[in-house]
């Protein structure tokens, strides 16, 4: 499953310890076209789609973010100690997450989930360039498969990831 975490959103805007995901890419975007946020693209195998859910939902901010996971055939999104499965096609699903999300202060124009299952930021798809990208990124093959070695950059530190998406996060600290 591929993650979307906002860095914004996390606690010293680092990913929890022994968290069993790969970083695959990081990248600016405009939330509501007009905050500037730093993107983490997340790899993670089905079996431990789960355990990454509950691990980010126990860290979350309270108030104005989630993260999320997704495949071809569902989608998990993560709220501050709230978890919910949204599977591909089922509005009641997404109805009930955006409930969820507007307890959170998120608005509405931020969980357009169905959407979220072939765009990442679809409130974003006809907003300007931001630093070169594109900020409406279609989950289209944008990077290098984590079994090739990806280095991303956060910070001071290079991130580089593994072979097995079963091994924990790199990251460690910001």
């Amino acid at each position: 499953m591929r993650g979307i975490v906002l860095r914004e959103s996390l606690p010293g805007r680092s990913l929890p310890l022994e968290l069993p995901a790969i970083v695959v890419r990081r990248y600016p975007h405009l939330l509501d076209r007009r905050m500037p946020v730093d993107v983490l693209e997340l790899q993670v195998t089905t079996h431990r789609a789960s355990d990454v859910a509950f691990r980010l939902a126990s860290v979350l901010l309270p108030q104005g973010f989630y993260a999320h996971l997704v495949d071809e055939r569902m989608m998990i999104v993560i709220f501050p100690r709230c978890v919910v499965q949204i599977p591909r096609g089922d509005e009641a699903a997404a109805d009930t997450a955006r409930r969820i999300g507007a307890l959170y202060g998120i608005p509405e124009r931020q969980m357009r989930f169905q959407e979220m299952f072939t765009v990442d930021h679809p409130d974003s798809e006809a907003e300007p360039m931001l630093d070169g990208a594109p900020s409406g990124h279609s989950p289209a093959p944008r990077h290098k498969s984590a079994q090739t070695g990806v280095h991303d950059r956060l910070g001071d530190r290079a991130l580089s990831a593994v072979s097995s998406p079963d091994t924990a996060n790199p990251e460690r600290g910001s």
